[in-house]
């Protein structure tokens, strides 16, 4: 939107003017990259990922947060086994970033859609809500349209989505309805 590139631009700025870009600020093309994927500007993702990827190291939540995205970006390309193999290493390490968000899950979710293998569409449906971080005001339209609506199509039932989504995880968050 004009507000998230304005904004960007304003912390940008900010962190220029007093230095502390030199530190390393990498969250600025995390935000950047964010918003080139909700763009469609796959060039662009790319290349902020590329600068994120080089500012943390293996196995920190921010490593976790940069390598969500790039298998945001994998699975959106659809080169499915690489999405798949970044996502994984995600959920089989244990790994949350910093926005605690399914990021990893949601690809699992996809990519067994696109290959016709319900097990993995379960896995990642199974490992949305078992998750242990409380939901967030921030992403919940989004998994709503998003995770849900691969769930569907990945053939999770309504019901059970329902229950177990709605009925469980989110179950006592304000905002589910």
């Amino acid at each position: 939107s004009e507000v998230g590139v304005w904004a960007r631009a304003e912390l940008a700025d900010a962190t220029q003017m007093h230095g502390i870009d030199r530190l390393g600020s990498a969250m600025l093309p995390l935000w950047d990259a964010e918003a080139a994927l909700a763009s469609g500007d796959m060039r662009q993702l790319r290349v902020k990922i590329g600068e994120a990827g080089e500012r943390w190291p293996r196995g920190s939540k921010e490593h976790g947060f940069y390598q969500s995205i790039l298998g945001e970006l994998l699975i959106e390309e659809g080169r499915v086994a690489e999405a798949l193999a970044v996502a994984s290493e995600l959920v089989d390490a244990g790994v949350h970033h910093c926005r605690d968000s399914p990021g990893p899950q949601r690809v699992q979710i996809i990519a067994g859609v696109l290959s016709g293998d319900s097990q993995l569409v379960e896995r990642g449906f199974g490992g949305v809500v078992t998750m242990h971080d409380p939901p967030s005001a921030a992403w919940i339209p989004w998994l709503v349209t998003d995770v849900v609506l691969n769930a569907l199509a990945g053939g999770i039932a309504p019901g059970r989505i329902r229950d177990e989504l709605f009925g469980g995880w989110l179950a006592n968050f304000a905002h589910r309805d």
